[in-house]
């Protein structure tokens, strides 16, 4: 294999590895963070647990969901999923910045 193809090669592979979704999501919420909003059905409370999870409380129930981390931007974010609840409740959750101009 000649230098010049070694290079060619190498300059291909390189701009796939640069052009590849990022495995590092933008998330919201940091260690500690705690969101809370009143509604008129009462107040719901999110808690930052670690990096992929998050505690939902509402009323008297409180949740533990781990989330999936995103691999491509979906409607703009590159954040974190989870497509299902549990097996007592359906539950769309995400979490993602937005980036606007």
């Amino acid at each position: 294999m000649s230098k010049f193809t070694l290079l060619l090669t190498s300059l291909v592979f390189a701009s796939c590895v640069g052009n590849a979704p990022s495995a590092k999501p933008e998330l919201v919420m940091t260690p500690g963070m705690v969101i809370e909003a009143e509604t008129k059905e009462g107040r719901l409370r999110i808690a930052y647990v670690d990096t992929y999870t998050r505690e939902y409380a509402w009323g008297a129930t409180v949740k533990r969901f781990k989330h999936r981390p995103r691999r491509e931007r979906w409607s703009g974010s590159l954040g974190m999923y989870r497509p299902e609840g549990d097996a007592s409740m359906h539950a769309v959750l995400e979490e993602g910045q937005q980036h606007f101009k």
